[in-house]
């Protein structure tokens, strides 16, 4: 099928950009409570977060996920096509329906009824069912996903996403039914709650890879790519602005960072090849 076939360039309907802007909004709050000052995602009276986090690297750490999705989002703003949006659908509404069902599971632990712990209610209840529509919708008129590539992935980079992107599937999965795994190995103190937050941004990331490599150009993934470019440059530079109780030594850090920096090394090029339309 060809790249012409106005079936690979399917208009954003009106109400998904809309949503993409409270996107904006919600990732700016969050950058500010966990990237800019995770100090205050501890408070308690007020409520500085959803739930207080007493460990700030733990809250930093939370933050460089937020904080590296801000620019990514305002992006995707400006993006006229639902194929050049439509790899963040699927990974984004899995990831709310996981943090949704953290919230439930870890009810004591969160500020109930405070001002942070509604904005986080409203960014994670309403993204399943909102980005769930907009593929269904916007799927109807369009082509195939893996269909109509102007822009390939070369194999190399695109074997990679499957296999680290089922990597990172897998392990989230494992830390999250059973998160002591990573309580116990942790680089800085975690809760089971803590644990699963990040087993969630992980799942997030691995189902965001294998979704890049399921539609295979460049192009269409250009929005996802800076994302992921951006946790590999934000999170050492976070732990470095707040390195107390970080063991730099631990295993699982060390993955997060090298795999990270890896990933980010081989979307670099196509993100500015796509940029550039080459």
């Amino acid at each position: 099928m060809s790249s012409a076939d106005p079936r690979n360039a399917t208009p954003i309907h009106p109400l998904l950009r809309a949503w993409i802007g409270a996107e904006v909004f919600f990732a700016a709050v969050a950058s500010g409570a966990t990237f800019l000052n995770p100090a205050r995602a501890g408070l308690t009276d007020p409520a500085g977060f959803a739930w207080p986090i007493p460990v700030v690297a733990m809250a930093a750490t939370l933050g460089v996920f937020y904080a590296a999705s801000f620019l990514p989002t305002v992006w995707a703003l400006t993006m006229k096509t639902w194929q050049e949006l439509r790899v963040l659908a699927i990974p984004l509404a899995v990831f709310a329906t996981m943090m949704t069902l953290m919230t439930f599971l870890h009810w004591d632990k969160f500020a109930v009824g405070s001002r942070p712990f509604i904005v986080w209610m409203l960014s994670y209840v309403l993204p399943p069912p909102i980005f769930g529509w907009a593929y269904l919708r916007h799927q109807r008129d369009a082509a195939p996903v893996g269909t109509g590539i102007s822009h390939p992935f070369d194999a190399p980079t695109r074997r990679y996403l499957r296999l680290n992107g089922g990597i990172l599937v897998a392990g989230a999965i494992l830390v999250w039914v059973a998160p002591a795994l990573l309580v116990d190995h942790a680089p800085f103190k975690l809760t089971p709650l803590t644990a699963r937050s990040l087993a969630n941004m992980v799942l997030a990331a691995g189902i965001t890879q294998l979704w890049m490599a399921w539609e295979g150009d460049w192009r269409r993934v250009r929005v996802a790519s800076l994302l992921l470019i951006l946790v590999a440059v934000l999170l050492p530079v976070q732990l470095l602005r707040f390195p107390e109780g970080v063991a730099w030594g631990n295993p699982a850090l060390l993955f997060l960072l090298a795999d990270s920096a890896v990933t980010a090394v081989l979307l670099l090029r196509p993100l500015l090849r796509g940029r550039s339309g080459g």
